[in-house]
């Protein structure tokens, strides 16, 4: 979870991209049950699923990255405008 996130609820999403990525091997039932729990935590929002098989970048590892838009939660305070280098991430 980003840190930038913390303090905020997904469930009032209007809509979200969600890409998986997985080895070729990734089957079905694992799909299904990642789309199952996005689903729960963005009840209202319209989801838009890809699906790509990167060739060796996470191993064996699934990757799961969501974009949610028209989350109603205000910004903490002072982080306006600012643009946060969080470890791990590239500005």
């Amino acid at each position: 979870m980003n840190p930038l996130c913390e303090n905020m609820s997904w469930e009032n999403a209007k809509g979200a991209l969600c890409l998986i990525s997985a080895p070729h091997d990734i089957t079905n039932g694992e799909i299904v049950n990642i789309c199952e729990s996005v689903q729960v935590a963005l009840s209202d929002a319209e989801i838009l699923l890809g699906v790509s098989h990167p060739d060796g970048r996470y191993g064996s590892s699934i990757c799961v990255t969501i974009i949610a838009t028209g989350i109603d939660s205000p910004a903490p305070m002072g982080s306006r405008g600012r643009i946060v280098n969080t470890p791990g991430s590239f500005i």
